[in-house]
């Protein structure tokens, strides 16, 4: 068992500038012989007031202790931090600053130190026998003088540099007038009379300053008549940029309202062959007659809306003959629809539809109703026959059926069969060869 035969603490000022304190100690083993190990661990702790807090902790490893008679001296803050391991309290001496708020313990925590809190430090040490932890020790005033000169503050005064203030002695036998204020050209002090300068205001000055020589007073009123006329001037240039700007809003408002209010100057220039009239857009043409009227050389488009519908009709201009078919055809690029004339050769017309109302799907000329060039086909039909659907034909599981109004039939049986054969009726007739009489 080591025992510790004194502990003595030395705050120089050289030492506290430099944010250390020594901590100094003779340690004597049981047998009153001082140790002298040839490799010692030291581990030094700093603890709140009360000691339930460790702020900072470093260790000293390896320390050759033959020869020293047991005497022991670190300057705090040399060693190997490990706690914390950042921060403002990782340097040693802040941990000494009450100033600073809060302060992070090793175990879960926070220090918030009192202006007058001190601290406690607890030395460990471990010659290869074990650790030895020496009770708790009250640091007081000694290592706080640290603070007088952390950052200089000695030579600060509220932070600020010395050079911020004046000497008495730089002002000695200055004596200024009750009017007159110190003043300071960079090298030294002077009194000047309050609200004058180094230069004397005369008019030579003033016209200098100016770059102008001022006119008389009255002059000066006929200015300020000018200036009025001319700020109204600028008045009413900006009244006519805010009308211009109420146009504009006019404009895109008629836009949104399907052009409603434009005339049809705004639309009609030269080459643009675009008019608007009465609320009919026309392109090629001026007088419009629908909604949107499209006009070409032989051909013309109007969309227009009939009661709640829209439509759209394509005819011919000028000529319109009850003769003339209409056709829809493709022709490998652009799908057309126009009216054709009965020998024109449409040799990829998709549908025609005739002036006396027939349709024909593949063939231009439809002499039926309904013309189909190729096959027909058709699907299941599930409503029941009824009236409605009389003439109605349908693919039923591999039968074509037609509706008669009543029922739905096998196409092609148009009856019963046979109607009467040697005086029978019965659809189903059979016949025998007898073997006597002449039946």
């Amino acid at each position: 068992m080591l025992t510790l035969l004194g502990v003595f603490f030395f705050a120089f000022s050289a030492l506290a500038m430099n944010g250390r304190t020594t901590y100094q100690a003779k340690i004597v083993k049981p047998d009153g012989y001082p140790l002298e190990a040839a490799s010692v661990t030291f581990k030094f702790t700093v603890l709140d007031t009360v000691g339930s807090c460790v702020l900072y902790s470093e260790t000293y490893s390896a320390v050759d202790m033959r020869s020293t008679g047991g005497l022991i001296s670190f300057a705090l803050g040399n060693g190997v931090r490990d706690f914390p391991a950042s921060g403002t309290t990782a340097v040693f001496s802040n941990v000494f600053d009450n100033s600073i708020n809060s302060m992070p313990c090793q175990a879960p925590g926070i220090y918030n130190p009192l202006p007058s809190d001190t601290r406690r430090i607890v030395m460990q040490f471990n010659d290869g026998l074990g650790w030895q932890t020496l009770p708790a020790m009250t640091i007081n005033a000694v290592p706080y003088a640290m603070y007088a000169n952390k950052s200089n503050d000695s030579k600060t005064l509220n932070g600020k540099a010395d050079t911020a203030f004046v000497e008495y002695s730089t002002l000695a036998g200055l004596s200024c007038a009750a009017d007159q204020a110190i003043k300071y050209n960079g090298v030294s002090f002077s009194c000047i009379t309050v609200g004058s300068s180094d230069t004397i205001v005369t008019s030579s000055t003033v016209i200098a300053a100016l770059g102008y020589t001022p006119v008389q007073g009255t002059s000066f009123t006929s200015l300020d008549s000018t200036v009025t006329s001319v700020s109204s001037a600028v008045y009413s240039v900006s009244s006519t940029v805010a009308g211009l700007t109420n146009s504009v809003t006019s404009l895109s408002n008629s836009v949104a309202a399907s052009f409603a209010g434009i005339t049809s100057s705004q639309w009609t220039t030269s080459g643009t062959n675009i008019f608007y009239d009465s609320g009919n857009v026309g392109i090629g043409t001026a007088d419009p007659s629908k909604l949107l009227h499209v006009k070409g050389v032989s051909y013309s488009m109007s969309v227009f809306e009939d009661d709640t519908e829209p439509y759209m009709v394509f005819r011919k201009t000028n000529t319109v003959s009850s003769s003339r078919n209409i056709g829809l055809s493709y022709d490998g690029n652009k799908l057309h629809f126009n009216r054709m004339s009965d020998t024109y050769s449409w040799t990829s017309t998709l549908m025609s539809l005739t002036a006396s109302g027939n349709l024909g799907i593949g063939t231009a000329f439809p002499v039926t109703r309904l013309s189909v060039a190729g096959g027909l086909s058709i699907s299941m039909e599930s409503a029941a026959c009824s009236g409605s659907y009389a003439g109605t034909l349908r693919y039923n599981a591999g039968t074509v059926e037609y509706c008669n109004g009543t029922a739905w039939l096998p196409f092609g049986v148009a009856g019963s069969g046979i109607t009467s054969l040697n005086s029978s009726t019965s659809g189903t007739q059979t016949f025998a060869t007898g073997i006597t009489g002449t039946d």
